[in-house]
């Protein structure tokens, strides 16, 4: 919750969630295990702007923040990420928010500067949905 509200920007809604996180590829196949991550979401102030672009915003910052997108929110796990990282992680992706939420407010649509969708969203069920 501590990491949540240090990403708070105009433009994002952010919140700690329970998430399935899965284990290995070809070695355990369909075995997640439980996760706590942010699920972070477009607010009112960015229009139009996708989750793919708030995820390109992340993966483009420095540091790069990867993110999955699912359910129409960009979902950060945190199951392998070192609680010591947890300043160097916030301090990246509130500025890569920063830069989405001003990049939004310029964009002709007033959403994804690119006008990309959501590349590699998952259009299935969210498990992390209540």
């Amino acid at each position: 919750d501590a990491l949540a509200q240090r990403l708070m920007v105009p433009g994002a809604r952010v919140r700690a969630v329970a998430l399935e996180s899965t284990v290995g590829g070809g070695s355990l196949p369909g075995e997640v295990l439980p996760s706590w991550g942010l699920a972070i979401e477009r607010g009112s102030a960015t229009g139009s702007g996708s989750a793919g672009a708030i995820a390109m915003a992340l993966r483009t910052g420095e540091p790069g923040v990867i993110a999955r997108v699912a359910g129409g929110r960009v979902l950060l796990d945190l199951r392998t990420i070192d609680p010591a990282a947890d300043d160097r992680l916030g301090r990246a992706a509130a500025a890569a928010l920063a830069r989405f939420a001003s990049d939004a407010g310029s964009a002709p649509d007033g959403g994804d500067p690119d006008g990309a969708s959501d590349p590699g969203s998952d259009p299935g069920s969210d498990p992390s949905s209540p």
